[in-house]
């Protein structure tokens, strides 16, 4: 083999080397991000979940159940909008998505309840809090 072909074939185990080690950095990334998003832990979920959903490599039900997951995270935390929009973009995904269903009205009445309450204060601090004089 001439000199020329022996760096072409070196350059090419080079090549396939860092692919290869770019496919398994994401592929550890990818696996550390599906963990958060099925922590107990409300800021790792949205963390993990917003990581998976930037990843283009999901189906549709594994977008609906991030979107699901991260949805959850957010009631859990009290951010009831973004919990809702979650839950939405979950069932035009996965329409049948029942979970998605249950929480989305869940949040849904959990907002309207927090509207009346803080109709009968003297002032809301936030949408999901306000104080009783």
């Amino acid at each position: 083999m001439s000199n020329l072909f022996k760096k072409f074939d070196y350059i090419g185990k080079i090549i396939l080397l860092m692919f290869s080690l770019l496919i398994f950095n994401s592929n550890i990334a990818r696996a550390d991000a599906l963990q958060n998003c099925q922590s107990d832990d409300p800021k790792l979920v949205v963390k993990g979940c917003t990581e998976l959903l930037d990843d283009l490599e999901n189906n549709e039900l594994e977008t609906a159940t991030i979107f699901l997951n991260r949805g959850l995270a957010y009631e859990n935390s009290g951010i009831y909008d973004k919990a809702i929009t979650d839950y939405e973009a979950a069932l035009v995904l996965s329409p049948d998505l029942e979970k998605a269903k249950v929480s989305l009205k869940r949040a849904k009445e959990k907002v309207a309840g927090d509207r009346k309450t803080c109709e009968n204060c003297s002032g809301c601090h936030s949408a999901h809090w306000c104080t009783l004089d």
